[in-house]
């Protein structure tokens, strides 16, 4: 069988899993858009985890994550941002990653805690995110005190790489520019609709080649979730609620698992390492030759994220 053939079969095998054992709902956005979610409820749960996933991102995705922490006996939820996925886009081109202030995201995240925990009748939640999710998740957090039990940052999203010698300060300037004289909704340079024909080879986001390429044609099958690179709304917006977060650590009351890779070239580990310092309540971890999405990486890496995802998350 050919590696088309053996991608297909995985994902027929994953979504009929997905289909047999989670339901789907639309909700109401503080936007007054549509969220899309998803949601596998455990009878007699002691707990829920609910993914908050990144800028590009949508629930088929998460779909091997999802069965791995099935064996942990706590209900599983799951949804789309706003302008992402299978929830309402924000633009009528629906490539463009855009969103006009973050808040909107954070938001969004209480309305689906504030749901989850109705139809949970408040049990304890705990959150795992990945990169734009975990700027999300920390601002919520740190806004809502008790809300959330416990708290994974995996490859948070406090300060990121550019691929640029410009100055951070200026790129902010330069977005903040043409948001505010009408240009918010355009790509930022080098970007535009999302390319199917990526190499692995020096991409930022695994070493593992059949995750990386199962992905890719993910989103090339699922046509509806596909998205190309962000506006520059999202990315002046995007260093706002960075720098918010950044203030934040020392408000974060429940315990947080930071889990981060030494070769990422999508944020910076320095801010990660700075933030995690300063919370109360953290545990750090870093993986030698893990890229920015952990989940995703070769069995070797994955595995060892997967041990210390399962041990924080373990009801007590």
């Amino acid at each position: 069988m050919n590696q088309n053939g053996i991608m297909e079969d995985r994902y027929t095998m994953l979504a009929a899993w997905f289909a047999q054992h989670f339901s789907e709902e639309k909700i109401i956005s503080s936007s007054g858009s549509t969220l899309r979610l998803a949601y596998k409820q455990q009878p007699g749960s002691k707990g829920v985890v609910l993914i908050v996933n990144g800028r590009i991102e949508y629930i088929e995705k998460y779909l091997e994550l999802l069965r791995d922490l099935q064996e942990l006996g706590l209900s599983t939820w799951i949804y789309d941002h706003c302008g992402q996925g299978g929830s309402e886009r924000m633009l009528e081109d629906r490539q463009k990653g855009h969103i006009e202030s973050f808040s909107t995201y954070v938001n969004d995240l209480g309305i689906v805690v504030d749901y989850v925990n109705q139809k949970n009748q408040a049990v304890p939640i705990f959150i795992v995110s990945h990169s734009m999710g975990g700027t999300i998740s920390t601002l919520y957090c740190a806004n809502n005190p008790g809300k959330v039990k416990r708290l994974i940052l995996e490859s948070p999203m406090f300060s990121i790489r550019t691929g640029t010698s410009i100055p951070q300060c200026i790129i902010r300037f330069i977005a903040m520019v043409f948001k505010r004289f009408g240009g918010g909704a355009r790509y930022v340079p080098t970007t535009g609709p999302f390319n199917p024909d990526q190499n692995f080879a020096g991409n930022p986001l695994t070493s593992d080649k059949n995750r990386f390429e199962f992905n890719l044609n993910l989103m090339t099958r699922l046509k509806q979730v596909a998205m190309g690179g962000p506006t520059y709304s999202w990315l002046y917006e995007a260093y706002k609620a960075m720098a918010q977060a950044k203030k934040t650590a020392k408000h974060i009351s429940c315990p947080v698992l930071f889990l981060a890779g030494s070769d990422d070239s999508v944020v910076r580990l320095k801010a990660i390492r700075a933030f995690s310092s300063l919370c109360p309540n953290y545990q750090y971890k870093e993986y030698a030759g893990a890229r920015h999405e952990l989940y995703m990486e070769r069995d070797q890496i994955r595995d060892q994220v997967m041990a210390q995802t399962k041990e924080f998350l373990k009801p007590s």
